[in-house]
């Protein structure tokens, strides 16, 4: 299904009081930053409703976060970083975060290019975070646990 700009705009505005709930808590490693900023710069207006979703979340964390220079705090969802989360509350679930995989691969894999990945970049262990669903619905998001890459990162 494809939507006109206004039902982008609409989309907006009805996601509005989710996304207001977060505050500036948000930090991006450079490189994160510089890659989300890219995928928002990428996207197409007249994309579908979920992907037009997800460009008004990763258009929101990279306008709202603070950008980290330097080593990343051992707690931060950075991509790379295994990630230990749960939604409204229910059982724990991991997974890697992901700039390479546009659809999840496995059960593992976060693409930071989805709704999950786009909200949990960026958030401290210990944070919680409304999740805006494909649906529209509005969950809860935790983040339990936070383990960085054991290699470097190059951006």
């Amino acid at each position: 299904m494809t939507i006109r700009n206004n039902d982008c705009a609409n989309l907006r505005e009805s996601t509005q009081q989710a996304l207001f709930q977060v505050r500036r808590s948000w930090q991006l490693v450079e490189g994160d930053y510089l890659k989300m900023r890219q995928y928002v710069n990428d996207s197409d207006p007249t994309q579908d409703r979920a992907l037009c979703l997800l460009t008004h979340v990763l258009r929101h964390r990279v306008s709202t976060s603070g950008v980290i220079r330097g080593p990343a705090p051992k707690t931060l969802a950075i991509g790379g970083a295994t990630v230990v989360f749960a939604v409204d509350n229910q059982n724990a679930q991991q997974g890697v975060l992901s700039h390479e995989a546009k659809e999840a691969a496995t059960d593992l894999v976060i693409p930071v290019r989805s709704l999950l990945g786009a909200t949990l970049i960026g958030m401290q262990a210990g944070q919680r975070a409304p999740l805006l669903c494909k649906s529209g619905r509005v969950a809860s998001l935790w983040l339990l646990d936070v383990f960085q890459p054991c290699v470097p990162r190059i951006t």
